[in-house]
Parts: C-alpha cells; structure tokens; sequence
C-alpha cells in the first residue's frame, strides 16, 4: 500500500486528515505533518523524517500539499530528492482523497496513483 503524508499551511494537512477520517473512517499509512511558522526551523527535518518513516512502512509515498510554491511543497520537493519511490502533489483536498483511497489498495505503482490523484 501506498502512504500519504498531507502537510500544508497551519492546520491545513490536519483538518484534510480529521475530514477523510470522518468520512471514511480512520485510515492506515496516512499521516499528517502541518507547517507552522513557530517551528519553520524543525520542519524540513520533520518532514523528512515523516517520510522516512512512513517509507519504512509503505511501498512508496506521495506527499500531499496544499498549493505549489510554498514552504511544504518546496521542502516536500527538497525532501523527495534523497528518496527513491516517493512524489509530491500539490492541490489536495477532500474529493481528491476519497476518490483515491481504494486505489492504494490495488496494485497500482506510485506513478499510477499520481494520475489517479491529479485526475481526481
């Protein structure tokens, strides 16, 4: 299975998670990091250690981030380049996940479940 980890500005990646979990009811392999000012020093550590983790976990991650541009995607981009099987998408939101989860459960290669999120 394929792992998501959503970050984003302030308690963006947090309320996307508390939401999917509403929905769909708590999910594995999905984690959520958010960046806030008072700890943009720690953050690219935590992310890559976010990743890290659930890489350990999973067969490959795709960090989901708010918009392009911005801290979480550039850091999330930084962090991408030490690992092998793992992608960034910016734009998530609520549909985007629901459409996507039962992918992770398929078959599906990271690249695949990219087009899946950026169609969705």
């Amino acid at each position: 299975m394929i792992g998501l980890l959503l970050t984003g500005h302030d308690q963006f990646a947090c309320g996307l998670l508390s939401a999917i979990n509403m929905v769909a009811g708590s999910q594995p392999l999905i984690n959520a990091l958010p960046f806030e000012d008072h700890h943009a020093a720690t953050y690219p550590a935590e992310l890559h250690a976010a990743i890290a983790s659930l890489n350990a976990e999973a067969d490959g991650v795709i960090v989901l981030t708010d918009f392009m541009g911005g801290t979480p995607w550039n850091q999330a981009m930084i962090a991408t380049q030490e690992f092998s099987d793992v992608a960034v998408v910016a734009g998530a939101n609520v549909p985007m996940l629901l459409e996507t989860l039962d992918f992770r459960e398929s078959d599906y290669s990271l690249d695949e479940m990219v087009e899946e999120l950026v169609a969705a």
